[in-house]
This record gives C-alpha cells, sequence and structure tokens, in this order.
C-alpha cells in the first residue's frame, strides 16, 4: 500500500461525523454532478495564448467553469466570450478541477465510507488512462506535458492523481484493475515525462520532484524514490536552497506561497516514508507557513513585488487553509503552534471589519494548487479542501487576531517600518535577487496608508502580453536606474534596520548596479512623515534616474514640447511603453552652497513631498501603464547627472509646519522637520543616523545605529546528500563543434577548431571561411531529441570579406516554415519571428558582457522590396546594434531542404576589445509544418538543456572568441 499522507484515518471518521461534519457535507456537495454524470474532461490539449482566458475589453481573468468549455463570462463586465483561445485555457482549468475532484472524493470515501465517491474516483482515473496518450507532447511552452503546455502543470495533476490511487486503496477498494490501469497508463508515463525535464531550483521544479517521488511511491519503485530523494537535485536542495535561512521561497512571496505548497506535499511524503528531514531544515520550513504574512500590506494584500500578481487578498479560503496546516503540521511534531499563524488564522475567521466584507465561501470550481484569486471575503472551516479534512487539528485553537508589526527579512529582502498600528506602512526592497521572476528593483520604495499607495509595486500581469516587459523594468518601480537601463540582477546588501517606534530607519547598498557605479538608500520613518536619501558614486558621470509616485500633480511646472527620455533601448528597459513624455523647462538648480530649493509634490492623500539635490534636477513627465488592471495614467521621475551625487526626499502624511534641507558641496547632509512645537534635525554619522530633538528648551536625542555585520543576501547554500542517482541535462555542457554531421560546406573553407572556453578563433579574409558544422552536440531540444527532431543540422561559415564581417548560416531543416509579415504572434509575448526557421546572431567584446549587437533573421515569404527579391525579414533585438546587410536563399544539401542567411556587418562598426578580439553567437532555429512553435535550435556554443522561454536572448558568457585578421581595423574600445 503507497501512504503519501500520514494521517490517523480512524480519527478522521471520527471527526467527520462531528467538528468536520460542515466540511464533510460541503465537499459532498460539489461532487453532485459527478455522481452518476459526465466528467468535464477536454478533448484538447490545453494552448497558453495571449488572448485565452482573459476579457478582450478589460483584461479580467474570465470565470472558470468546469460545465462550461464553450462559453466563458467576464466577473467584471459580465461579457461571455466563445472562441477557440478561451476554449483552450478552460481546458488548462478542467484538467486541474478534474484531478482535484478525484483525490476529493477518495478522502471523502475513506472518511464517511460512501462508495459512490469511490466510484467517483475510480472513474476518473480510468478515463484518464485511457485517454492520456491522445494529447499530445508538442507546442509546449515550458517543459513537456500531454494534457498542458507547462510540465509543473501536469506535476500538479499527476500529484493530486497520485493521492487519490492512493486514498483508495486506503479504503481497500476491490476495483483492483481500473487502478492497475491507471499505474500503466497514466501515472508512469507521466511520471517518466516528467522526469525528463529539470528547472533547476525553480518553484515549478519543486512540483515537479514531488511528482515524481509521488509517482515512484504509487508504482511501488522504491529504489527510484530514494535515488530521488537522496538527489544533488532533489526535494532536499530544495528545501535548502529555495527556502532562505528566514524561511522564505528565494523569488518572492507569490512564488513563496506556490512553492511551499508543493513543499507541503514533499514534506508529507517524506514523513509517510519515515524519511527524517534535517533539523535546519524542518525549522525553516515550519517557518514559511509564518513568512507570507510578515508582510502583508495594509489593505490585507500581499505586496506584489516581483512576478506576483496584484493586489490578492489573504482573506481566501486558500490564505485560512495555509494556516491550517501549518498549525497542524507543528502539532504533528508535537510543538505548540506559532502564535502569528494562529492569530492570522482568527484574524481571517473573524475579522475586525466583518460588516465590509460578503460571505465568500469557497467556489465549488475552484482549486487550491493552481491558485485562482477569489475577493476577499468572510470565511470558516467549511470553505476548506479535502486536504483539512484529512489533517487539520481537530478544534481550532482559541488565540487573538494577529497582525505584523516592523519586519526585515534581509535575505528575501523585505524591509518594513509600519506605523499607527499597521496603517501606515514603509518598506525599503533589496536582497536575494529572486532568479528568472525578480525584478530590477533594489532600492524600491513601497509607501502605503490604508488602501492609499503612495509608492507601490505594481508586480505583473499576464505572462503572455508584452506589457510582462514593462512590469519588469526598474522605470515601473520607485527605485533607482543607471544611464537609462534597468539594474543589473545583483543583490542588494542591508547596512541598517532598526524600529524605536518613534523613529527607525533602514539602509540598503547596491555594489555595482551597473558596472562601477554604487547606489545607497536610506530610508527614515517618524511620527508623521519620512526622509528619503538617494546617493550615488561612480567612476564617471552617469544619468541617474528615480521615479516618484505617479499620482502626483506637480505645481508650477513649466514643460517643454515633446522630449525624448534616451532610454537604454533594452526590451525590459520601460522606455519604449511611454507616450506623450515632457521634461520640465525650469530643473532645480543647486545653490553655491550646495542645497538646492525644493518643490513640493502634491497629492490628495499624501500632505507633501518634496526633494533637493547637490546637482541639477529635471522633473520628467510621461503616460505610462498603470499596475494590472488598472488604466494607463502619468509617470514622474526625476533625473540627474553626476559622477557622484546625493537626492533627499520628505515625505509627510500630516502637515508639517516646517522642512528645510541642506547639502554641502562635500554631500554632507543636515535635514530639520518642525512639527508644532518640536524641532527634530537629522544628521547622519558614522556610526549610524542622530535626530537632536529640540522642543521649547528641552533637548533629547535619539540614535540609530548601523548594524555591526552587515547582512549579504545569500545566493546559494550547499547541501550535502548521500547519492546523487539522478540524471539532469547540463545546460553548461561544452560539445564539440567539429560534428559529424554530413553535408558539404561552402568553397574554400577552413574546419573549425573544436570548441574548447578560452579558444580564439582567428579569422582569414576573403576567400578562406572559417566554417562550423552544428549536428547532434549543438542541439537545444524542446520536447524531442536531436533524433527525433529528423536529425537537423547547420554550418555557420564567418570571414573577413573587403571592410565587411560576413557571417552565413546554413539551416538543413527541411521545409521552410515562417510567418507571414504581417502575422501576430498570438501566443506570448515574444518576437513572433522567435518561432520560425530562422538565424539569431549576437556580438559583443568579451565574454559575460552585454551584447553589442544582435539581430533575429527570417526567410522573407514574401518580397520585402521589389528591389532586393533576396532580402530576408531582420530585426535588431539590441538598442545601437550596427547596421547590418541580411540576405537570404533557398538551399538544397544532401537531397535536403533548408535555407541560408548570410549578415553583413561593416568591420568599423563591430565593438572590439584592445586585441581585435570580439564574442559572437549563432542559434538557427528550426520548426516543421506540424508545430506553432520552434521545435529546437542549433547553437554555435554548444547545445544541451532545453529551448523554452529563450526566446530571442542568448549569453555571452558562453560564445566564441573571434580575432580579426591583421590589419583589419574595427572600432575597438
Amino acid at each position: 500500500m503507497s501512504v503519501l499522507l500520514s494521517f490517523d484515518a480512524d480519527k478522521r471518521r471520527a471527526l467527520a461525523a462531528g467538528a468536520l461534519a460542515p466540511l464533510v457535507r460541503a465537499l459532498r456537495v460539489e461532487l453532485d454532478p459527478l455522481v452518476d454524470g459526465r466528467l468535464s474532461i477536454p478533448v484538447q490539449k490545453a494552448r497558453l495564448t495571449r488572448r485565452g482566458g482573459r476579457c478582450e475589453f478589460d483584461g479580467t481573468m474570465l470565470s472558470f467553469d468546469p460545465w462550461s468549455p464553450h462559453e466563458h463570462t467576464c466577473p467584471q463586465c459580465h461579457r461571455i466570450f466563445m472562441d477557440g483561445t478561451h476554449d483552450d485555457w478552460w481546458a488548462m482549468g478542467a484538467q486541474l478541477w478534474v484531478a482535484e475532484r478525484a483525490a476529493q472524493a477518495a478522502a471523502l470515501q475513506l472518511v464517511t465510507g460512501e462508495q459512490a465517491m469511490g466510484a467517483v474516483a475510480l472513474r476518473i482515473l480510468g478515463e484518464l488512462a485511457d485517454r492520456y496518450e491522445t494529447w499530445p507532447n508538442k507546442d509546449n511552452a515550458l517543459g513537456p506535458t500531454r494534457p498542458f503546455f507547462s510540465t509543473y502543470l501536469e506535476s500538479i495533476w499527476l500529484i493530486n492523481l497520485c493521492h487519490a490511487i492512493a486514498l483508495l486503496e486506503q479504503h481497500d477498494n476491490s476495483a483492483s484493475n481500473i487502478l492497475l490501469h491507471a499505474r500503466s497508463k497514466l501515472v508512469r508515463p507521466s511520471r517518466d515525462l516528467i522526469a525528463s525535464f529539470h528547472e533547476g531550483r525553480s518553484n515549478r521544479q519543486v512540483w515537479n520532484e514531488v511528482a515524481i517521488l509521488s509517482a515512484s511511491r504509487i508504482l511501488d519503485d522504491d529504489e527510484e524514490c530514494k535515488a530521488r530523494i537522496a538527489s544533488q537535485h532533489g526535494l532536499f536542495d530544495l528545501l535548502a536552497n529555495g527556502l532562505l535561512d528566514d524561511g522564505t521561497w528565494y523569488e518572492g512571496e507569490n512564488y513563496h506561497l506556490f512553492a511551499h505548497r508543493g513543499l507541503w506535499y514533499g514534506v508529507q511524503l517524506l514523513r509517510a516514508a519515515n524519511v527524517s528531514i534535517p533539523a535546519e531544515l524542518e525549522e525553516r520550513y515550519r517557518a514559511g507557513f509564518v513568512t507570507p504574512f510578515l508582510g502583508v500590506l495594509p489593505d490585507d494584500t500581499i505586496p506584489s513585488r516581483r512576478d506576483s500578481q496584484y493586489k490578492v487578498s489573504i482573506r481566501q479560503w486558500r490564505f485560512a487553509e495555509w494556516c491550517e496546516m501549518g498549525i497542524a503540521h507543528a502539532q504533528s511534531h508535537h510543538l505548540a503552534p506559532d502564535a502569528r499563524l494562529v492569530g492570522t488564522l482568527h484574524r481571517l475567521y473573524h475579522p475586525d471589519n466583518a460588516d465590509q466584507l460578503q460571505a465568500q465561501h469557497r467556489h465549488p470550481f475552484s482549486t487550491a494548487d493552481a491558485e485562482r484569486n477569489e475577493p476577499a471575503g468572510l470565511l470558516s472551516r467549511a470553505d476548506l479542501s479535502w486536504r483539512s479534512l484529512l489533517m487539520t487539528t481537530p478544534v481550532l485553537l482559541d488565540g487573538n487576531s494577529w497582525s505584523p508589526g516592523s519586519v526585515c527579512l534581509p535575505q528575501q529582502g523585505l524591509a518594513v517600518i509600519r506605523r499607527e498600528a499597521g496603517k501606515t506602512y514603509v518598506a525599503l526592497e533589496g536582497g536575494h535577487t529572486g532568479g528568472g521572476h525578480g525584478h530590477p528593483d533594489r532600492l524600491a520604495l513601497t509607501v502605503q496608508r490604508g488602501h492609499d499607495r503612495w509608492f507601490e509595486d505594481p508586480g505583473t500581469g499576464s505572462y503572455v502580453e508584452q506589457k510582462l516587459h514593462w512590469y519588469r523594468s526598474t522605470l515601473a518601480h520607485a527605485a533607482p536606474l543607471v544611464d537609462g537601463a534597468s539594474q543589473d540582477a545583483v543583490p542588494a546588501r542591508l547596512l541598517a534596520f532598526e524600529d524605536r517606534g518613534g523613529a527607525g530607519w533602514m539602509c540598503k547598498r547596491v555594489e555595482n548596479m551597473k558596472p562601477g557605479v554604487n547606489v545607497q538608500r536610506t530610508i527614515v520613518v517618524c511620527d508623521g512623515y519620512f526622509i528619503d536619501l538617494l546617493e550615488w558614486e561612480s567612476n564617471r558621470t552617469v544619468q541617474i534616474d528615480l521615479p516618484v509616485p505617479r499620482s502626483f500633480q506637480i505645481g508650477r511646472l513649466i514643460y517643454t514640447e515633446p522630449a525624448d527620455p534616451h532610454g537604454a533601448g533594452g526590451l525590459e528597459d520601460g522606455f519604449d511603453f511611454l507616450t506623450d513624455v515632457e521634461v520640465d523647462a525650469h530643473p532645480l538648480k543647486s545653490t553655491s552652497s550646495g542645497a538646492t530649493a525644493s518643490r513640493p509634490l502634491d497629492e490628495d492623500c499624501l500632505e507633501s513631498l518634496h526633494y533637493a539635490a547637490n546637482t541639477h534636477v529635471q522633473i520628467w513627465r510621461a503616460e505610462a501603464p498603470g499596475a494590472p488592471g488598472q488604466e494607463r495614467g502619468p509617470l514622474h521621475w526625476l533625473r540627474m547627472n553626476a559622477a557622484k551625487g546625493c537626492l533627499i526626499g520628505i515625505g509627510s502624511w500630516i502637515d508639517l509646519d516646517k522642512t528645510f534641507t541642506s547639502i554641502n558641496a562635500d554631500g554632507m547632509q543636515t535635514i530639520a522637520v518642525t512639527l508644532g512645537e518640536t524641532e527634530s534635525i537629522h544628521t547622519r554619522t558614522s556610526l549610524g543616523w542622530h535626530i537632536a530633538l529640540k522642543a521649547r528648551h528641552a533637548t533629547s536625542s535619539i540614535d540609530l545605529s548601523y548594524l555591526p555585520q552587515p547582512e549579504t543576501a545569500r545566493e546559494a547554500l550547499q547541501y550535502t546528500v548521500v547519492a546523487d542517482a539522478v540524471h539532469v541535462a547540463d545546460v553548461t555542457e561544452v560539445a564539440d563543434v567539429t560534428g559529424t554531421a554530413n553535408v558539404a560546406g561552402p568553397a574554400n573553407v577552413r574546419a573549425a577548431e573544436s570548441y574548447v572556453p578560452g579558444v580564439v578563433h582567428q579569422l582569414a579574409q576573403h576567400p578562406q571561411s572559417i566554417v562550423f558544422e552544428l549536428g547532434e552536440q549543438q542541439y537545444r531540444r524542446t520536447e524531442q531529441t536531436w533524433t527525433e527532431a529528423s536529425e537537423p543540422k547547420a554550418l555557420i561559415a564567418v570571414l573577413v570579406n573587403d571592410t565587411m564581417l560576413e557571417i552565413s548560416a546554413y539551416g538543413i531543416t527541411d521545409d521552410i516554415v515562417v510567418p507571414t509579415e504581417h502575422e501576430e504572434n498570438l501566443l506570448d509575448n515574444e518576437r513572433r519571428d522567435v518561432n520560425a526557421d530562422g538565424v539569431e546572431l549576437f556580438i559583443g567584446t568579451h565574454p559575460g558582457a552585454p551584447w553589442s549587437g544582435s539581430w533575429l533573421a527570417v526567410p522573407a515569404n514574401e518580397n520585402i522590396s521589389p528591389d532586393e527579391p533576396n532580402r530576408a525579414r531582420s530585426t535588431v533585438t539590441t538598442s545601437g546594434s550596427p547596421a547590418a546587410t541580411v540576405t537570404w536563399s533557398e538551399i538544397a544539401i544532401d537531397a535536403r531542404k533548408g535555407f541560408m542567411i548570410q549578415f553583413q556587418i561593416p568591420i568599423s562598426a563591430i565593438a572590439t576589445a584592445s586585441d581585435g578580439t570580439f564574442v559572437m553567437e549563432v542559434i538557427v532555429n528550426e520548426r516543421p509544418r506540424d508545430r506553432r512553435r520552434r521545435r529546437g535550435q542549433l547553437v554555435l556554443s554548444g547545445g544541451g538543456g532545453f529551448g523554452y522561454l529563450r526566446g530571442d536572448r542568448a549569453d555571452s558568457d558562453r560564445a566564441l572568441t573571434f580575432r580579426l585578421p591583421p590589419g583589419v581595423r574595427s572600432h575597438r574600445l
């Protein structure tokens, strides 16, 4: 018998008839339509598109109804949408909903003995087993999967089905043939498919890992289960390195909520398998139940940091169940539950503002694991899921409602000072970078009072719309950016955090926000106001931009004609999303003493905010995207140009009598704030922050100190495991680029050396090319291996022709598949031509440096210009790339069809190192006619790994190094 959860079944049966009877009734009612009724199992594979699942008028997520596969309602405007893209999105929810109902029905049979519930679970398992192979494993957005478009979704689905099987077996179901059929036709192939793909330390890999372990237990594959647990890439590694020391998941609150729920399944499985967790990891995991609530905003929403959704309320049933599971976990280890968790649960079940909330019982069509958000509402234990039926404590513990105070989580990067019993919230961002879901928002400021948001983090909207790139820009946050470019992915260091109640401060520093540029921000919070001090130092004059609250109406500004904000041009620098850009014709100017006259920025809720600087300050304004679900609106930012400088802001939520700011030529600052009869004079000292208080003839002071040993954001922890029995594709694998492809290359060529890091490939002048043959060792796959993908091949020829660098890519990929010129990419936010036969070219100065030029080119399936019929359709993907002439032609080699795309770039425009070397990456994309997305890539620097979500991007750290021929002049740095 394969047990995935450890609980006392007899005790649960007694509770089901007593304390948990309301929950039993609610869960049973949900399953009424499935008893002797049809199952809402989709015929089609789920598909991710830009349109699917969202209102076409206001962008709201459409309601999910498992019994309505073709009519989808917007909860905001109540319009009904009927379209295949919405049907394909519905298929994702339907699959997850059906799988969770199988586990729910099996749990109900176990605790109530009702045979009809077991029949529902068995029917779901049997039908899914019959149909699993009918969903094609292709055109996936992220990882191989049959029913879905991403592997982690199939993992969630499989985990629920495995629990259904385990619970059915605990009730001694006689229909063993159905369970055997489900094992062989559903559990085993799904497990093996998931195991073929690894996502490192992503939150998604938590679910993948637990799904593989759960399936292995169900299949009685003890050896695989033990090996997987002990793997260096397994569950212990995710606990050790995914959870930071403070118990938070490194990718932020939204992904903490998701990853920790997956870890819950894994930890329960380990306990059922009698595998102990090291005490340090157990403590960290247990802390993870509390940490999401430490940063809750005054309106009871989770901060939308990083790739989080916007304004997610904690007053949803899944948050109450989260608390219940944390309390139950502590008690199962004979520990007293965390009082904060008990207090949060009481706060959710018995809110102070109950008269302002409506009864919001768990929607019968929701699933906890998919995290479909619902409006805030009144909650009770009857709103929980089948997990609570089996695991929750018998009686709700006594306790008082709890709300967090000031808090600092250095590694997560959350530092919050609260005032007015939590009504006012001031936070400074900066810690761990957050990995792939991190935003370039170190030193961002958040200020919220009640429901009024002055400085806020917009989080992220849909992953498949273009605005994703805006939300992932520094400009979309109240954070500093350098030279018009979003920050580099470097962590912030916590220098100070202390709160005395009447006064507190926090200070963080980012070294090399851009190379050679160090930026520091200090926030001091007192009763009624805060001080914002931004400082930077660099080895050159840099442009510093700092966004300020969007809703400010800046008085007495005289705007020039529309101005160019001169952003760096990257897709995620944000400036491409701005319209109606204006700049103040009369910037703030520093006086001879360095003091700057401040200008108030008035806003309805914030009494005042003004800034002063020791350098000239321009005030810019533009129209920019709003937070997800919000309209476009004004954005203001301050711009300064200096190698070293400081900017001081004073903001208040009460009416201050007087403020004064002085900055001398050395950057020394004095800030004075008068409120009533008390004057507070702020100065920074070598030991910290000093506040001198004067009230009539009385004087006193407050000294806030630096941390004795500044905390540094941790990027990774080391955790030793017993053995590594899991093969994971190594994306940094070094490949032999000589290859064995049986193709004929261009005339007058020299064979390329095998690719070894550090080798310099010496270029020669025409007619002698250096040629690389790309085959299996250079292939980066999606679902199919190189052999399964019909063995695509390519040749890359590089030479210097007169004054041009010439790169010719010969792709032997059979039929040429290219979207039409006006066809829109409806699948995601990537450029249309990434999903086509074509070539990506990248050139830079040295490994690890940003690309100085990059292009995406495809064979033109229509004449771009009648005068140039061979001109390829090309897109510049790095701002400031040199002008390139790109042509193409159809080819046939060894009876196989393909294409040749040639780039000609003036050598004088190529940036090289002082020795005439530069780095280059070439990627050949291939897509057959029966697919909507590309199938794989042939990569000059070597293959391995997977091609999902790479778009038209590449890393320069693995790029090949080339040297121009002697005497050839380039643009040398």
